[in-house]
């Protein structure tokens, strides 16, 4: 089995992949990556990389995501597949590319700086919805807490300006794409647009699913791990 390397959205750390590694075979080898770490670059990612005796998996969520696919473009032999989970190549709307209001997320800098808990609970909510979850969207809030308010800044910062989107085409490892069809933080037809793309991949919509799959449905994603590798005959 590959080892596994997993990279976590805005505003988590790797206890967010909680749920999902308790159902993997606890010999196998996976690390953990916060999507700080990787930010601006990813030097830390590519020792990772470098020091594995064979290629990984990155399995990315949200902003996770988009750092897998840069990942994926800039050093390829160390990475044997993808599986992103709630991932896009752009964050923000431009023309008739699907994203949020570039203004939308410049908002949320702005009232970080003035009343932080309301940005974070209103993100939480939008997360989680459209299901009822409210322990773990509290759960969700305390991880949040952990980060200071510059950190989260430049995270946002980071997925105001990043474009992967012409990285794409040339990204040839196989991909596995795990999208809440009910995703209200990067919309479905985000995940479509990466499938559209990436020549190697495949798309899986979880009907009533939001954002925050790795919490709400752990489960989906070790199915996505397991067939990225039974498509490639691996043990």
């Amino acid at each position: 089995m590959k080892p596994l390397i997993f990279l976590s959205g805005w505003g988590t750390t790797e206890k967010v992949w909680r749920r999902v590694r308790e159902g993997i075979d606890p010999g196998r080898v996976c690390s953990f990556f916060s999507w700080r770490d990787c930010l601006p670059g990813m030097d830390s990612l590519q020792r990772k990389l470098a020091e594995s005796s064979e290629p990984a998996v990155l399995v990315g969520w949200s902003l996770g995501g988009l750092v897998a696919l840069r990942a994926a473009s800039v050093f390829p032999a160390g990475i044997s597949g993808l599986v992103l989970v709630g991932a896009t190549s752009r964050m923000t709307a431009q023309g008739d590319y699907p994203g949020v209001a570039e203004k939308l997320l410049r908002g949320m800098i702005l009232k970080l700086r003035r009343d932080r808990r309301a940005v974070l609970r209103d993100f939480a909510a939008q997360a989680f919805s459209p299901g009822n979850e409210f322990p773990l969207a509290e759960e969700f809030l305390t991880e949040m807490g952990s980060f200071d308010t510059a950190d989260l800044i430049r995270g946002l910062e980071f997925l105001s300006v990043t474009d992967a989107r012409g990285l794409l085409e040339e990204i040839l490892l196989p991909v596995r794409i795990l999208h809440g069809y009910c995703d209200h933080i990067i919309s479905a037809e985000q995940g479509r647009y990466l499938n559209r793309y990436l020549s190697n991949s495949t798309l899986k919509l979880v009907d009533g699913g939001g954002h925050a799959l790795p919490y709400t449905h752990p489960q989906k994603i070790i199915e996505e791990i397991e067939m990225l590798e039974n498509a490639r005959g691996e043990d």
